[in-house]
């Protein structure tokens, strides 16, 4: 293959088209990596790492997922069932009081926390967007009746003063 000339290189500059907007359906927090999380520089800025970032990532799922409710048994189906779920799929069992006996909290407090670690994730990522020149916000997208996985990450460039 011949070497392109410096002509061609800057053809292939001007052809190059800015981005227009990005738009991002957000979900799945809970199998965020620190490794490729865009916002590790905002987590780090405010006092935190990879440790708290694992805790953050883990308890996004009490937001959307394993809130079911079920009757707690010790068969070898259930047990079965259990080992062949993902984490974020697996359900729960509820003392009278409607604490879950695993976390010690009530599920409405769980799904909360869940609502604000995901939160905390995706604001990262627009701290990550909004240093490299993009006017990004959360949005979103239709009722959680519907999808409790309803939000979007928007982002266009900022525009340029001259």
């Amino acid at each position: 293959m011949a070497a392109k000339s410096s002509a061609d290189n800057e053809r292939n500059k001007e052809d190059v088209k800015p981005v227009a907007g990005i738009v991002i359906a957000l979900c799945c927090h809970h199998k965020c990596d620190w490794t490729h999380y865009v916002g590790r520089e905002f987590f780090q800025s405010v006092g935190l790492g990879p440790v708290e970032f694992h805790y953050f990532q883990r308890m996004s799922s009490w937001a959307t997922c394993g809130m079911r409710e079920t009757v707690t048994s010790t068969s070898e189906e259930s047990e079965d069932h259990a080992n062949n779920t993902e984490e974020h799929d697996q359900p729960y069992s509820k003392t009278e009081s409607g604490f879950d006996t695993l976390q010690g909290l009530p599920i409405e407090e769980r799904k909360e926390i869940g609502a604000l670690c995901k939160l905390l994730i995706d604001h990262g990522r627009i701290k990550y967007l909004q240093q490299r020149g993009y006017r990004a916000t959360l949005q979103y997208y239709t009722e959680s009746a519907v999808s409790l996985e309803n939000v979007l990450l928007t982002a266009v460039p900022e525009p340029t003063t001259l």
